[in-house]
């Protein structure tokens, strides 16, 4: 994970990183916040650009490129990009209240902890 503006990256409770990603808060025009809602995960060599929200158990695949704005609807899966826009593999369920706490974060934390 590489960022500069540390104040505009707002990052939820049971968050997946990959390697090799950019979070790119600032452009020519403006400054905005970058939000990753619980349990979203963003895998390897992603960027994301300013604005961008992920929402609650989504998922940015491998090479995802968010353009400035781009929000990311809650339990969907995004991967790469065409055209300047990741691709969509799944709608996800939006509102099923599916846990946030992923396999990892069970055996780091213990069963009984989480959602």
């Amino acid at each position: 994970l590489r960022t500069f503006e540390h104040d505009l990256l707002e990052i939820g409770d049971d968050v997946v990183f990959g390697s090799r990603s950019y979070f790119i808060t600032t452009d020519t025009k403006e400054a905005q916040k970058i939000r990753l809602i619980e349990g979203c995960t963003v895998s390897d060599r992603c960027v994301l650009l300013p604005g961008v929200t992920v929402h609650r158990n989504a998922v940015m695949g491998s090479g995802c490129l968010a353009p400035k704005g781009f929000e990311v609807p809650e339990e969907s899966v995004w991967i790469g990009n065409r055209q300047g826009r990741p691709l969509c593999l799944g709608e996800g369920k939006p509102g099923s209240g599916a846990p946030t706490l992923k396999p990892f974060g069970k055996a780091q934390y213990g069963e009984a902890s989480g959602a």
